[in-house]
């Protein structure tokens, strides 16, 4: 298996591997059994920059950070509709996590 980038994040279903990376609009799938890339790739218009990307089994759908330009949003992409396959879910509120000591 082979990258071209760095990669941000990474997550599966079924049998398919999804890889993000950064400064990237496109969602790579790979074969989890062979890592072989396979020729659906995913090109979500306007994301610029994911930083992670997480699959819900129940929906079918991939769901990426992207943190770009302070843009702040969730992308969500349908693995099962290819019209209107992807949409923005701007994040309405923000979280920071500090270090504890103890």
């Amino acid at each position: 298996m082979y990258i071209a980038g760095k990669v941000t994040g990474v997550t599966y279903l079924d049998s398919t591997m999804y890889v993000v990376c950064a400064r990237s609009s496109k969602i790579w799938s790979y074969d989890t059994a062979t890592y072989r890339r396979l020729d659906d790739i995913i090109d979500v218009e306007g994301m610029k920059d994911p930083s992670d990307v997480v699959t819900c089994v129940v929906d079918r759908q991939l769901f990426v950070a992207d943190w770009s330009s302070g843009a702040q949003c969730i992308w969500r992409v349908s693995l099962d509709d290819q019209e209107g396959r992807s949409s923005k879910l701007h994040l309405l509120t923000h979280y920071c996590m500090n270090y504890f000591m103890i």
